[in-house]
């Protein structure tokens, strides 16, 4: 363990040492570049409303739909009745599929001629081209994104279900409490903690999230699904400037820590218990 955190430390010095030079690979040439990177390059980026605006539409719709998704399949799932091993298992699949390969598979269901086209025709729906139209493309790996992980943030609320003191379900169930107002009112409430865990960790992942997209589109088209983190891959490992792609990289991360800062703040609202 202190090996990795050594590991990750250095790693994450050299990240912003690098946003301090003009470090071109291609040419060779390293120079110290101090705050031009943060003050000349990063504001005049033709290419960056665009790219936060899809992270923040990214941010925005995978995360609440994976935590709502989720605790809904918790809940269905935690009912005493045959068979619910089971789906569950088959709900956490994908969370076990490479990710890749899910990208892949997914990337063949959204082309023209691909099973979901094919489907909508059955209804006489003609869909279109998903990952090659900038309306589209971005809701569509929003869709993949969710139920790739899905499964897992079952399985957390799962483990808070269990947690909820029965004989506290039971006695409400008694005094004529229905079953949404038990659900609101005293399950909500109990595992509230567990569910400022999973908005924390779905949060950071959202914004971590790389592979599908540079599988199923690679930003395109034009830069319609282009986020900050496949950006910075771009900058890095395309155009070899590793200067530009730490700055970027130092923006993702101080994106990241602002928002869970704002989470642990507003968190007093709505976290009424601690497990």
């Amino acid at each position: 363990r202190d090996s990795s955190a050594s590991s990750s430390g250095r790693a994450i010095a050299a990240v912003f040492t690098a946003s301090f030079y003009d470090w071109n690979m291609l040419s060779g040439q390293i120079n110290f570049a101090g705050f031009r990177n943060y003050v000349d390059k990063l504001p005049h980026d033709a290419r960056m409303a665009d790219i936060l605006r899809n992270t923040a539409f990214f941010v925005g719709g995978f995360m609440p739909a994976t935590v709502v998704a989720g605790l809904g399949l918790a809940v269905l799932t935690n009912r005493k009745k045959p068979g619910m091993r089971v789906y569950r298992a088959i709900f956490f699949m994908p969370v076990v599929v490479s990710l890749a390969a899910w990208a892949v598979v997914w990337r063949m269901v959204f082309q023209p001629e691909g099973p979901l086209n094919g489907l909508l025709m059955v209804f006489g729906i003609a869909g279109p081209n998903w990952l090659a139209n900038k309306q589209f493309a971005l809701s569509a790996i929003i869709i993949v994104a969710v139920l790739k992980t899905v499964g897992f943030t079952m399985v957390l609320f799962h483990a808070a279900l269990q947690n909820v003191p029965r004989d506290v379900v039971e006695a409400a169930r008694i005094d004529g409490g229905s079953e949404w107002a038990i659900f609101r009112h005293i399950t909500l409430p109990m595992i509230a903690p567990f569910t400022f865990l999973v908005v924390i960790l779905t949060t950071i992942n959202s914004f971590k999230t790389f592979a599908l997209f540079y599988v199923m589109t690679q930003g395109g088209p034009g830069d319609a699904t282009r986020t900050l983190s496949l950006y910075i891959y771009d900058m890095g490992f395309k155009f070899l400037q590793l200067g530009y792609a730490g700055t970027l990289s130092v923006l993702l991360f101080l994106i990241v820590l602002v928002l869970t800062l704002i989470q642990f703040v507003i968190r007093r609202r709505w976290v009424f218990s601690e497990l």
